[in-house]
């Protein structure tokens, strides 16, 4: 705390010098720390608000991450399993508004990320490199940064690309194009199919 001149006391050190003064001191001091013991420290109402808004706040902001981005299972995810502050942000404004909550500013969400260490200074995206990035999180349909997931196939020595359906899960998708089966997402029923791979055309599959 900070004493302006009114409420400083210039002869302070003086006072201290003598015996009666330091023993008055001294039983305050005793007094303050038995209270303390009993009681623990109270902490200041501003500061009791600030921090429940804070947790709220980033609680709402985990469950936008569960209810619309995909989290990458991967320890070190590449620039596509991951989006950044000026992409998903408007996203995030319309879900809280969708769901009655008051969306946190631009800059609680990177002190947030910098908290729970999901947020990297830049990386470089498709379209440029971006600051303030949200590492492993991305939207299903990849629309983060325009990258469609492939599998290239050797057929009759004939190179063939096929990409997989937008938000689907990678790894799923090339062992189903492996076993020679029509790829179906997750959760939905199979939808007709004007063609079929099979093991016989499949030769090689490489990411």
């Amino acid at each position: 705390r900070h004493f302006d001149d009114a409420q400083q006391n210039k002869d302070l050190k003086e006072l201290l010098k003598n015996d009666s003064v330091l023993e008055a001191f001294l039983w305050k001091c005793v007094e303050g720390y038995t209270r303390m013991a009993k009681k623990g420290f109270a902490e200041p109402a501003v500061v009791t608000e600030a921090v429940a808004n804070y947790e709220s706040g980033g609680q709402i902001f985990e469950r936008f991450l569960e209810d619309r981005m995909i989290k990458s299972p991967s320890p070190y995810p590449e620039s596509y399993e991951c989006s950044y502050l000026s992409q998903f942000y408007p996203s995030y404004e319309s879900w809280c508004d969708e769901n009655g909550y008051v969306a946190m500013s631009r800059e609680k969400i990177n002190s947030y990320m910098k908290a729970k260490s999901i947020w990297k200074k830049s990386a470089t995206f498709p379209n440029g490199t971006k600051r303030n990035v949200l590492v492993g999180y991305y939207f299903p349909s990849y629309s983060n940064n325009s990258v469609t997931p492939m599998a290239t196939t050797m057929s009759h020595n004939v190179s063939t690309t096929i990409n997989a359906p937008l938000g689907t899960d990678l790894d799923e998708f090339y062992q189903d194009l492996t076993a020679g089966n029509n790829y179906t997402k997750k959760n939905e029923a199979p939808q007709p199919q004007s063609s079929t791979i099979t093991n016989s055309e499949l030769q090689n599959t490489t990411p």
